[in-house]
């Protein structure tokens, strides 16, 4: 009998059970003697083919390749070509290609599509794996870790297209990521998971960063402040943006606003506010021009 892939050979019509046994035979022994020579089975996962282009700028990926892994190391670019789906690789075939170097790898299938694009690139460090629905090809992609913008999850589509938001750390943000749209208008920022804090010893005008902040007046300076609101012509926030104002200090710390207008919640009085010494207030934009803001200690 001549030598056989497992994946030749007709299946059994039952599927073991856990705990079974597989029986090898010794095709070599010809004596169907009781005993034979003892030898060992070796299991091995196709651990893939390096593509290097300093040998070659091209890969071809063939039928061999099922489950490998397929490297890119080199700084100058690469062409691989996936072959037909539908004509040489089955529905479930799959193999993983990676970048690791500098020049990008660009992947075509040759009439057949990738994420419905006709071609996929993967720059450095980031990688793919590839499966064939027998017709086309779909991928699951990211980023290795250490690259640039290591928390990304690359979705189907466009090699650029991103998950709609990733998590920040060190600001404790969700940031959307740009170029990507959705549903949700997220304003480039979904918010913190704290209220941060700004503290303040001089008088201080808000700025872009401050939205969903406190701005914190501490007990060491010991001297009134006036902190303001900077109008929309400034600083465009987005309707909905919050700031909050925290006085630790016996002298009062004034709230005030440019050109736009701040009412003061309840009886709808306008013009600057003063906050008391452990006084809180916060002032939410009500539309494009106009803020509310309530508190305690606020008059």
């Amino acid at each position: 009998m001549a030598n056989q892939q497992w994946s030749q050979f007709t299946e059994l019509t039952e599927i073991p059970a856990v705990g079974d046994l597989f029986a090898v035979a010794d095709i070599s022994d010809t004596t169907d003697a009781g005993t034979g020579t003892s030898k060992k089975v070796k299991g091995q996962f196709a651990v893939g083919t390096v593509v290097n282009a300093q040998t070659g700028t091209s890969y071809t990926v063939l039928t061999t390749d099922f489950r490998k892994l397929v490297t890119h190391t080199n700084a100058s670019p690469i062409a691989v070509t996936l072959l037909q789906a539908s004509a040489t690789f089955p529905t479930g075939w799959y193999y993983f290609v990676q970048n690791r170097g500098a020049g990008a790898v660009t992947i075509t299938p040759t009439t057949s599509t990738i994420d419905g694009a006709a071609t996929l690139v993967l720059n450095q460090n980031e990688g793919a794996l590839i499966v064939s629905d027998g017709t086309n090809y779909f991928t699951f992609r990211g980023k290795a870790s250490g690259a640039t913008g290591v928390g990304d999850v690359v979705g189907p589509g466009s090699a650029t297209d991103k998950a709609v938001a990733r998590f920040n750390s060190t600001t404790g943000k969700l940031i959307q990521n740009s170029g990507m749209t959705c549903a949700d208008d997220l304003s480039g920022e979904i918010g913190y998971i704290n209220i941060p804090q700004n503290s303040q010893s001089a008088a201080y005008t808000t700025v872009l960063a401050d939205r969903g902040k406190h701005i914190f007046h501490p007990s060491t300076d010991a001297n009134a402040r006036t902190f303001t609101i900077d109008s929309n012509a400034n600083v465009p926030y987005a309707v909905g943006t919050a700031i909050t104002f925290v006085n630790m200090t016996s002298q009062v710390v004034t709230i005030a606003i440019t050109s736009d207008t701040m009412y003061l919640a309840g009886p709808g009085t306008t013009g600057s506010r003063s906050l008391a010494q452990y006084g809180v207030a916060t002032a939410i934009k009500i539309d494009s021009t106009h803020w509310l803001i309530s508190g305690t200690g606020l008059t």
